[in-house]
């Protein structure tokens, strides 16, 4: 069917089940499986990811880091962890018209450190403010200290975090904080920049 675009090429389904007529819901699904739904979750077009299946579509995975730490081949079955990191991955894929994905989840604000996760009713504070995220029960503590992109819906919710790839160092302090440094119990001083 045509998507009404003009020159553009039509859309795909996100999902359009295994061949022959069938769905087949209880499969494992493939890495090429997860990459094609991915991609056109990212609005590619088939025109723009090419016809050969799953070789374009894994190419495509690649050249725009969706596939990035995930080691499986395209027909093998992935697990939870493989499929999390390609989550992950398309937070930060460019969309088939070439913007950041995760600027179109919501408002994005950059160079945000979160500071502390369930502070109060589950509330995650923030360097930029404190939120609530935009589903119960979700504590990224693994993420604290990381510093990155925030993402809000219109109710000031958190929709997502993506992290840059800076480090982030925990220091125990073996006296008060100085506006300027701070010293920890290792001896060593960190400076604290004004920004």
């Amino acid at each position: 069917s045509s998507d009404g675009g003009g020159d553009s090429a039509p859309a795909a389904a996100l999902i359009s089940g295994v061949g022959n007529g069938r769905f087949d819901p209880d499969a494992k699904i493939s890495l090429a499986q997860a990459a094609t739904i991915l991609i056109r979750v990212l609005g590619y077009n088939t025109q723009q990811v090419g016809a050969v299946w799953p070789e374009s579509y894994m190419n495509l995975a690649a050249s725009i880091g969706l596939t990035d730490g995930v080691n499986a081949g395209a027909y093998s079955p992935i697990t939870r962890a493989q499929a999390a990191q390609l989550f992950v991955n398309a937070l930060t894929c460019k969309t088939g018209e070439g913007s950041d994905y995760y600027k179109g989840l919501g408002s994005a604000k950059s160079d945000v450190v979160l500071l502390a996760v369930n502070v109060d009713r589950g509330a995650i504070r923030t360097s930029d403010g404190t939120y609530l995220p935009k589903a119960n029960n979700v504590t990224p503590t693994g993420l604290q200290g990381r510093r990155g992109t925030l993402v809000t819906n219109d109710k000031q919710e958190i929709v997502s975090f993506v992290p840059d790839d800076s480090t982030a160092t925990t220091v125990t302090l073996s006296a008060d904080a100085q506006a300027a440094y701070l010293k920890g119990t290792d001896g060593k001083q960190y400076t604290i920049s004004g920004s």
